[in-house]
């Protein structure tokens, strides 16, 4: 039985074999990998496995990143389903009762970045409004702390309107 050397998929623990790799898998290896993955969306969305193998070995650039976890987690599908209701619950006369404690927590999340650095910026609005949002959708739960760091990497990487933010 022969390993692989440096053939980990991370955080599963698990061997990929090269002999496991499909022609197309190889040669989207050696290709912008999300140009391959995106061409080939039908075969791959029905594959999960060899989705998950061709991007744990060959990572997609960071600009092409949002376009593939939109694909991957159907969010264009989604965003048709919750958007009246994401400006409904981001409307300042809708209230949830942790405003406060999700504004102390503004400049703390990511602070030297710049997209949030700035106290009542771009990045901290969008992320209030964004808290906000679901901390009234989940009022069983409400805000709690470290919610902004999460909401803070989506905001990074998705464009606005598909976060949920319009800037207002």
């Amino acid at each position: 039985l022969h390993w692989p050397e440096k053939e980990w998929m991370r955080g599963s623990f698990q061997y990929v074999y090269p002999a496991q790799l499909s022609r197309e898998e190889e040669e989207g290896q050696g290709k912008a990998n999300c140009e391959v993955v995106l061409n080939n969306w039908y075969y791959y969305e029905k594959n999960p496995d060899k989705l998950r193998n061709i991007l744990l070995n060959n990572p997609p650039d960071p600009k092409s990143r949002p376009i593939l976890w939109l694909k991957m987690t159907k969010s264009n599908e989604v965003k048709e389903q919750f958007s009246t209701l994401y400006y409904k619950l981001k409307d300042p006369l809708t209230t949830s009762g942790s405003e406060d404690l999700i504004k102390k927590d503004l400049h703390r999340t990511f602070p030297q970045d710049d997209f949030f650095k700035e106290r009542d910026g771009l990045g901290q609005r969008c992320l209030f409004n964004i808290l906000k949002a679901y901390s009234i959708y989940n009022a069983k739960l409400g805000y709690v702390q470290g919610m902004a760091f999460i909401a803070g990497f989506v905001l990074k990487y998705l464009p606005e309107d598909l976060s949920g933010c319009s800037g207002n």
